[in-house]
């Protein structure tokens, strides 16, 4: 795992404790479980986090409020 990934997934667990309403989804999460699983052998550098919100689509001020409260310890 690389030192961006480690810091991925911090951010995602920011914003799993504040209980933002969104799902993630895509290679990081894929390699996460892969890597729980046993797997440690993926060569793929994972560059981005992918995210769906759930529910009704927030306003930009309620994006930009979770994503600056998930932050705030960064």
């Amino acid at each position: 795992m690389t030192g961006n990934e480690k810091l991925m997934y911090q951010i995602l667990g920011n914003f799993s404790y504040i209980d933002a309403p969104i799902v993630f989804k895509g290679a990081l999460i894929t390699k996460l479980v892969l890597l729980e699983g046993g797997y440690n052998l993926l060569e793929r550098a994972t560059k981005d986090i992918d995210a769906n919100w759930i529910g009704t689509s927030p306003t930009m001020e309620n994006l930009t409020d979770t994503v600056n409260k998930s932050l705030k310890n960064f």
